[in-house]
């Protein structure tokens, strides 16, 4: 019997592995910027913040970043709009989806060549999404507190979700079976 659930428990198991030790790296990472007098935010999260600020500012709106002294977090916020910014937590720079992609991808089938190509093609799409993501909420929170509230907390949480899904769908379906000497 356990014979044929093989195939799932060693899916299961290098899941857990490989999400629990980038889940783990990443929170002992995040730790470090948020115990620091004062606490900072991670350069990852400052990095996205000011890439979300640039895509916002290409928009021909005139996006600011503030960076409160005594909290990790960068702030995005237009011009005019000072009370309706958008706060970038560790949460927002999309890395702990990434890790969840990772450890799909690296779960999922054999070691073949196509995953040395679909893991790093998948991140930056994954981060591109992302981009558009925050960039869109940023606008948004000029707009009204409760449309803010719906696409943060229900719409785009669920179509990130999504588009990883589909990732996942297309590296289960197409890419996974590609022979290690194929193209």
């Amino acid at each position: 019997m356990l014979k044929e659930f093989r195939p799932t428990i060693f899916f299961l198991l290098k899941f857990a592995v490989v999400f629990g030790l980038g889940s783990g790296a990443y929170a002992y990472y995040i730790r470090h910027y948020q115990q620091l007098e004062p606490p900072q935010p991670d350069p990852i999260t400052n990095w996205v913040a000011v890439q979300v600020n640039d895509v916002v500012r290409t928009f021909g709106y005139d996006a600011h970043l503030w960076y409160p002294e005594d909290q990790p977090l960068v702030v995005v916020y237009i011009k005019g709009f000072e009370e309706e910014n958008v706060t970038f937590f560790e949460g927002c720079n999309g890395i702990n989806i990434m890790i969840l992609f990772l450890a799909f991808v690296v779960a999922f089938g054999t070691s073949n060549k196509a995953r040395w190509w679909f893991m790093p093609a998948g991140l930056v799409a994954i981060h591109l999404f992302n981009l558009g993501r925050l960039a869109s909420l940023s606008i948004m929170a000029t707009l009204s507190n409760s449309v803010f509230h719906f696409f943060h907390k229900f719409a785009f949480t669920g179509v990130i979700y999504a588009f990883v899904l589909l990732l996942w769908y297309l590296w289960a379906t197409r890419f996974s079976k590609l022979k290690a000497d194929e193209k």
